[in-house]
């Protein structure tokens, strides 16, 4: 839920000035990193906790996400940035 609000904030805040549409695509890649992070954590935890074992491609293997992950944490801010920006587009830039 905290990224939905960092989310909104970013987007509001650069929906300001009409860079609406980079401030959704930032906070959704900053997110997308952050919880390929969280993936590579998870597989390092199940396999024996060597960061050294875990293969170029361990944060990839869809085992190791959740549906927290993928919908609170990285779906809903982006749905959320994506209809400020969308209402910004519709209503124009106030500055």
């Amino acid at each position: 839920m905290t990224h939905s609000w960092i989310t909104a904030g970013i987007v509001l805040i650069c929906g300001l000035f009409g860079y609406e549409w980079a401030a959704v695509l930032g906070c959704f890649c900053f997110f997308a990193g952050r919880e390929h992070a969280q993936a590579e954590y998870r597989y390092i935890e199940a396999n024996g906790g060597l960061r050294a074992l875990m293969p170029w491609y361990g944060g990839f293997i869809p085992r190791y996400w959740n549906k927290h992950s993928l919908l609170i944490d990285l779906l809903y801010p982006f749905a959320l940035g994506i209809t400020i920006a969308l209402a910004f587009w519709h209503l124009g830039s106030p500055l």
